[in-house]
């Protein structure tokens, strides 16, 4: 769960949230056609949790590694040795994350010569990175959850030559100056949502528009 949308959110608030997120981008990868989508989870006692939320309509994967890039790491090299010609790791906290993003990732990846996709954050980290062959390397040496990861990877790609595709940036949701922009992007900023309008995030947009409603005493 979010932990940084504390206190400004409850626990639960939090929880709920990100259950929003998770459903979100789903329906983000859903909407890519020719696609295999595998749920990859952590910590391990998550499996049925995470089956609650999502379903049972994707293959799921536990995630393994010490940290963060080694988890990422072993996601693509286990999709990759499945015999997948391209795989993506999708971050779960972009909600609002245009589908042509990760489409854009994979037409990438079909593209001649060996190559990863990486799709910036603005925060200093990158929402999706997508490869066609298995470079552990390029995930040694990295601040993980820091500024620079997505400008080390970068550089760590040019130091293994390998090209980089690079997506339009696009931001995470980890705090509230994050949440408040994505209320924004929702449409959901002024003091009355504007019915009608749905770019992107369903769930989270839903969610959001009830909470208001309970918090202000307008049903």
């Amino acid at each position: 769960m979010k932990t940084r949308l504390l206190p400004d959110l409850t626990p639960e608030e939090a929880a709920a949230l990100y259950t929003c997120f998770l459903r979100d981008t789903l329906e983000v990868a859903e909407s890519v056609p020719g696609i295999d989508i595998v749920v990859s989870y952590w910590p391990l006692t998550a499996k049925a949790q995470i089956r609650e939320v999502l379903g049972d309509r994707h293959r799921m994967v536990a995630q393994r590694g010490s940290d963060l890039g080694e988890r990422i790491r072993y996601i693509l090299e286990d999709l990759l040795g499945a015999g997948y010609h391209a795989a993506c790791v999708l971050g779960s906290d972009s909600p609002n994350l245009p589908g042509e993003y990760l489409e854009a990732a994979f037409e990438a990846l079909d593209r001649s010569g060996d190559r990863v996709a990486l799709g910036p954050a603005s925060d200093g980290g990158y929402y999706l990175i997508g490869a066609k062959t298995s470079h552990p390397a390029l995930f040694k040496g990295i601040g993980w959850s820091g500024p620079l990861v997505f400008e080390q990877t970068i550089q760590r790609a040019h130091e293994l030559q390998i090209e980089v595709s690079l997506l339009p940036e696009w931001y995470d949701v980890d705090t509230v100056d994050d949440l408040e922009r994505l209320m924004s992007d929702l449409n959901l900023a002024g003091s009355t949502p504007e019915i009608g309008l749905h770019p992107g995030a369903r769930n989270t947009r839903q969610y959001l528009i009830a909470r208001r409603r309970r918090s202000t005493g307008i049903y």
